[in-house]
């Protein structure tokens, strides 16, 4: 689908990596097995990462590189891209089955439950596709547990309806009520894909 080792090549405030540093860190990544991110794991890192699994089948750890706005850029050896905002996945490249959020710039971050109509271009087959969306707030999560942090995670619930393709769904996020920051969140963003989960783990 993706050789899932991606390299973020642009972020302000968070620690980053630089290309001449890609060749190790993507030898030293783990494939198609599951990954458990423990405080020794995080410890061990110098940079900030995130986990990705994509279904039961693809699992890996990406390195956060470079940050525009509020856009993240995570980058492959291959070039292959998925850039989140918000904790949201708002564009794929490389990928099977790639999509864009055209209009990403009108999402609110999910903490603000802001309902919102968004434009979702998918790629194989092409298809550019209204989807409207709802927030709710579930309230708060004492089930998911980041590494050892104590602070209280909020779940929001993201109702999403696209008309012509009869496709519903509901993407999950969990925030970090200090700031505001989304700790994990699980999506599904094309109707050929199977649900996508990220876990951001920030130095």
């Amino acid at each position: 689908m993706i050789r899932l080792i991606l390299v973020l090549f642009l972020v302000s405030s968070c620690s980053y990596i630089n290309y001449g540093e890609l060749p190790q860190v993507l030898r030293t990544s783990v494939f198609g097995v599951d990954i458990k991110i423990d405080q020794a794991f995080y410890d061990s890192q110098d940079y900030s990462f995130l986990k990705i699994n994509i279904g039961k089948s693809v699992v890996a750890v990406l390195v956060l590189a470079e940050v525009i706005d509020d856009q993240y850029t995570w980058v492959s050896e291959n070039n292959e891209k998925i850039i989140t905002q918000h904790g949201r996945i708002i564009d794929t490249y490389g990928l099977t089955y790639d999509v864009s959020i055209l209009d990403a710039f009108n999402l609110a971050p999910v903490h603000q439950k802001k309902d919102s109509d968004l434009l979702r271009q998918l790629r194989s087959p092409e298809a550019l596709v209204h989807q409207s969306s709802s927030i709710d707030n579930i309230g708060l999560d004492h089930s998911y547990k980041h590494l050892n942090e104590s602070t209280s995670s909020a779940l929001y619930i993201e109702n999403m309806h696209t008309d012509i393709l009869k496709w519903k769904f509901k993407n999950k996020y969990w925030v970090n009520l200090d700031n505001g920051r989304v700790l994990k969140s699980e999506q599904f963003i094309h109707p050929h894909l199977p649900l996508i989960s990220l876990e951001f783990f920030y130095k």
